[in-house]
């Protein structure tokens, strides 16, 4: 800067000194000229113009020149107290200048870095990123360059620098160097790695309560699925020694195990919701008979209260796409909720249609109501109206936190309304259509599908061909309820292929479908001599009973399907199965039954391999135990495979339960054995449907009946003992 003013003040006299030259010339020109004309007063005006105009310039020159010290100064003063580093480099990435920032922030001197390239001054682990990116600006391709660097300081210390850089160019517009800043961001820079590292160890915890959760899912359900299954044990033995007191206690016993066993569940959903890790399994199923079942499920605490259950269905909707097991966990959540707070009164549920293609279920008591303070916070996890509420009614406060989460995650909401002494009322509004694409249970696709009760040595085997989901779904339900093995075709094409291929004993056959209709459908099947002799039943709106029956129908039922014609229907053509492993003389229903098969169950904890022995003993099967997957894999060598069906845990000390299926479908003769898995284990979504790739069926323990888990044990069975039958057979 001190060379600048210099220089400057050079060029100012140098200019003086021309300006005096040319008033010397134009002085010597005005005494030629006097000399010619004699006029010695127009000289003397002439030079007094001069000098008077001489002085003015040296005024301003003056003036010019203190205003360029006076700027030169504040320049310097900012140079010298700006907080940022200042730097100039020339073409060869030398420094050349440094304001005093640099030994402030760094503690070293200015003067000792001048002469060295810029990189150097950098953290030694940053240099080739600062010379990486100082390349291609410096040659030109880009305008500027700004990096985030390290520099090292005289006590050791490292600082975090924001760096920008410009091109300094001569006159002609060629780079002679580069002029930047740093600025200090070691502060920002900390705090961005506290937040990091804060985020990261919350991310920790949360994964660490996950795996804390997940383990106590399975340290908590298994010890309460022993409880619940030998309570039923003791309460079926006790009902046939003809103790129904004790069989009475059995009941309370399991009646309060599966209580307990909801409360451990609300609380591992409020964990996935709060983890973002709660799935929606979306399908389309049939109104009426999820309403019933929710309604009978509730209906002994209601009336326990002495009040009265009432239903008012006023939809038009006969299905809808939504999540079934969450939709029936809020309508229960909120008639429970209703019972628990209402004594000798009414509760009402109502469903009806909403506005924009939604469902409304209104749930109305005349209980205790709700003030508008408790109002605010009704819907908080862990809270009730009050601390008084919890004390004289229990509950852990969460269902109605869990069913407000469920209505939304399907694209609806709860509202509610209540006056204190009159009562509350609770709208749960859902769409029709939910707004997430439904992934885990099939509600369109061509399945066999296991019956959920009954036992049948040959299952009666119905295909169902309808293109009406919630159809299929209704039909199912109804005739897997009796025993019977369904199949489900979606349309026409689909239901012949599975009617050669399959033999059912009978076909459900609706009339209305897209492309190929029941009347083609029907011809097609009469006319085919592997499928003509197949008991045809007709389901349509029409009333043209005579058209089916002059094509070949067996028998015709009306829509929308009443369940008890339908069973009716089939029943006149094919009766309900006969008790599983049986032949109709000697199914369970007459003395001297036999029913067997071998079940290798591999369970680490002993008390579920005894109960699960003991409930299998009772139906006549034999029982092999495992402790884990390597007991599992010997018991099978040591048996040549002959397994009827595997009961598998997953959580197994040593090779766990995805391990032993590794190892079981990489084997050929075991690969086919049947397995169903009975876990504790909280399952994703994606686990969920990896597994349902490999095994039968899941159930979870404690969750799942005594009854239904020996229904899917004998179904599994004898579809595969029929399977192997045909493939024999060929």
């Amino acid at each position: 800067m001190k060379a600048d003013q210099e220089h400057r003040i050079r060029e100012l006299e140098a200019e003086l000194e021309r300006k005096d030259r040319i008033i010397a010339a134009l002085m010597r020109r005005v005494e030629r000229a006097v000399d010619d004309a004699g006029d010695s007063f127009s000289l003397f005006e002439r030079n007094a113009a001069l000098e008077s105009t001489a002085r003015e310039r040296m005024v301003q020159l003056e003036q010019a020149n203190h205003r360029l010290t006076d700027s030169e100064e504040r320049l310097r003063r900012v140079f010298d107290n700006v907080q940022e580093i200042l730097f100039e480099t020339d073409g060869e990435r030398r420094i050349v200048m440094l304001n005093p920032a640099w030994e402030r922030i760094t503690g070293i001197p200015a003067a000792r870095c001048l002469g060295r390239d810029w990189i150097e001054i950098l953290h030694s682990e940053d240099r080739d990123k600062g010379l990486a990116r100082c390349a291609p600006f410096m040659e030109g391709s880009t305008a500027d360059c700004t990096e985030t660097l390290r520099i090292t300081c005289e006590d050791g210390s490292v600082r975090w620098m924001d760096v920008r850089m410009a091109r300094s160019t001569d006159r002609d517009g060629n780079t002679v160097g580069t002029i930047g800043t740093m600025a200090d961001v070691t502060r920002q820079h900390e705090a961005v790695e506290q937040i990091r590292q804060a985020r990261e160890a919350a991310e920790a915890a949360n994964q660490a309560k996950s795996a804390f959760l997940a383990n106590m899912s399975h340290e908590l359900r298994t010890p309460l699925n022993a409880i619940i299954g030998y309570a039923e044990i003791l309460s079926e033995e006790a009902g046939d020694a003809g103790v129904g007191e004790l069989a009475g206690d059995a009941d309370k016993i399991i009646s309060a195990g599966r209580h307990l066993l909801s409360l451990i569940n609300d609380i591992l959903d409020i964990s996935k919701i709060e983890a973002g890790r709660m799935d929606l399994y979306l399908e389309d199923f049939s109104l009426a008979p999820e309403i019933d079942q929710v309604l009978a499920t509730v209906r002994p605490l209601v009336e326990s209260r002495g009040n009265e259950l009432r239903l008012e269905n006023g939809t038009r909707h006969e299905t809808i796409h939504a999540d079934l097991t969450k939709l029936r966990q809020i309508l229960f959540n909120l008639l429970s909720n209703a019972a628990k707070f209402t004594d000798h009164g009414e509760i009402r549920l109502t469903v009806r249609d909403g506005e924009d293609d939604a469902l409304e279920f209104e749930i109305r008591d005349t209980g205790i109501g709700i003030t508008e303070e408790q109002l605010a916070r009704l819907f908080q996890p862990f809270t009730q109206a009050d601390a008084s509420t919890t004390r004289k009614y229990g509950g852990t406060g969460l269902g109605l936190s869990l069913s407000r989460h469920f209505a939304r995650m399907m694209g609806g909401d709860i509202e509610v309304s209540s006056e204190p002494g009159e009562g509350s009322t609770f709208v749960v509004r859902l769409p029709l259509q939910g707004e997430v694409p439904g992934a885990g249970r099939d509600a369109s696709g061509s399945a066999a599908v296991a019956p959920p009760s009954g036992r049948s040595c040959r299952p009666g085997h119905v295909l169902v061909i309808d293109d009406d989901a919630s159809v299929r779904d209704l039909i199912r339900r109804s005739l897997a309820t009796e025993g019977y093995e369904v199949t489900l075709a979606t349309g026409g094409e689909e239901g012949l292929r599975l009617a050669r291929e399959q033999r059912p004993d009978l076909i459900t056959l609706d009339v209305m479908m897209p492309a190929m209709d029941g009347w083609a459908v029907m011809t097609a099947l009469k006319n085919d001599p592997d499928t003509r002799d197949i008991p045809v039943i007709m389901l349509s709106m029409l009333r043209d009973r005579d058209m089916g029956f002059m094509l070949g129908a067996a028998d015709y039922v009306t829509k929308p399907v009443e369940r008890h014609y339908l069973l009716e229907a089939v029943g006149r053509q094919m009766p309900p199965p006969c008790a599983w492993g049986a032949t109709p003389e000697t199914c369970e229903r007459s003395p001297g039954c036999g029913c067997t098969c071998t079940v290798l169950v591999v369970e680490d904890d002993a008390e579920t391999r005894e109960m699960i022995r003991r409930q299998l003993d009772c139906e006549g099967s034999r029982v092999i135990e495992a402790e884990d997957g390597q007991a599992g894999l010997r018991r099978l060598e040591e048996r040549d495979g002959r397994v009827d069906l595997i009961l598998l845990d997953l959580m197994l000390p040593g090779m766990d339960g995805f391990a032993f299926l590794d190892q079981l479908q990489r084997h050929e003769r075991w690969g086919g054995i049947p397995v169903l898995v009975l876990t504790a284990r909280d399952l994703s979504a994606a686990e969920r449907g990896r597994l349902l790739e490999r095994v039968e069926d899941i159930f979870q323990k404690g969750a799942v009946s005594r009854e239904d888990l020996l229904a899917a044990i004998h179904s599994h069975v004898d579809r595969h003992a029929s399977a192997s039958n045909t493939d024999h057979g060929q």
